[in-house]
């Protein structure tokens, strides 16, 4: 049930693409193009975000689930501090 309702949010309301951000040579312009699309998304996620971090010691397979979005946002970070 977690995998579906997860997976279903998360079509909904995608993060940020780091492939999206690759091409932009220039660090800093990636970085400050990569922090304004992190921002409206945690802006539009809020609640959610908030729900899924209080409820993760309660329910050990929402963490496991939420594996590849803890990878998505490591790809994201490892893209915008490239230099």
């Amino acid at each position: 049930l977690f995998t579906a309702c997860t997976g279903h949010y998360l079509a909904a309301n995608p993060p940020p693409d780091p492939a999206s951000l690759q091409h932009i040579a220039d660090p800093e312009q990636r970085l400050k193009l990569g922090l304004a699309e992190i921002y409206a998304y945690h802006r539009r996620t809020e609640e959610m975000t908030y729900k899924a971090q209080r409820d993760l010691p309660q329910f050990p397979a929402l963490a496991e689930v939420l594996v590849p979005y803890v990878e998505h946002w490591a790809r994201l970070r490892d893209v915008l501090a490239a230099g």
